[in-house]
């Protein structure tokens, strides 16, 4: 085989490699078989519940945003049904390799932390839904939901920049750490210990 014919086929199988990756990440072929579950895109323009004293933002300190999606078994739900838990949202897809990497250690610490009632919010960033399902059912990881969001309209609302990106929020709606990269276990018990304790205005 020529150098040519050589060169032509590494790029014609680079060039399937990243049609592949694209169409499993759901930016190619946005139709999606949800597979009779009844899913519903998410909606970020629902209002906030007041916490006296804090302002909406993206900050520590910060009320979270709040907004609605549907979890992976079709139930229809908002960031504020989980005021008086202590909440870990966790921005991820299969197709990110340090998402996947940190899935069993959050799985572990919720674990851990099984008396706090730490409540975990694993975000889809995108991606179509059987796949990403799948995915998460053949690790056997049972957070607390998975979210439905074919538009990235959550991971945009809180200003994704990478992934893995997890947002820490304390009873009160209130975020205590924001981490973007990878989660280490003593990563997730500082961080999950100060938002079990809650947001403190004093130092």
């Amino acid at each position: 085989m020529t150098p040519s014919f050589t060169r032509l086929g590494g790029a014609v199988a680079a060039v399937v490699i990243g049609l592949g990756v694209l169409w499993q990440a759901g930016i190619l072929f946005t139709s999606d078989d949800t597979a009779g579950v009844p899913l519903q895109d998410a909606d970020t323009s629902v209002i906030t519940p007041v916490v006296q004293g804090f302002d909406v933002g993206l900050k520590p300190g910060d009320l979270a945003p709040d907004f609605e999606f549907s979890s992976f078994e079709g139930e229809r739900l908002r960031l504020s049904d989980f005021r008086g838990r202590p909440v870990m949202v966790n921005f991820w897809a299969t197709w990110c390799p340090p998402c996947r990497t940190e899935m069993p250690a959050i799985d572990e610490a919720v674990r851990r932390y099984a008396e706090d009632d730490v409540a975990v919010l694993a975000i889809n960033r995108g991606e179509r839904f059987i796949p990403a399902r799948d995915w998460v059912e053949e690790q056997g990881i049972d957070f607390t939901a998975f979210g439905y969001d074919p538009e990235q309209s959550i991971f945009r609302q809180y200003e994704g920049i990478g992934m893995p990106t997890s947002f820490f929020i304390d009873a009160q709606g209130v975020i205590t750490e924001v981490v973007t990269g990878p989660l280490r276990e003593s990563d997730l018990d500082f961080a999950l210990e100060k938002t079990i304790a809650g947001y403190s205005k004093t130092p």
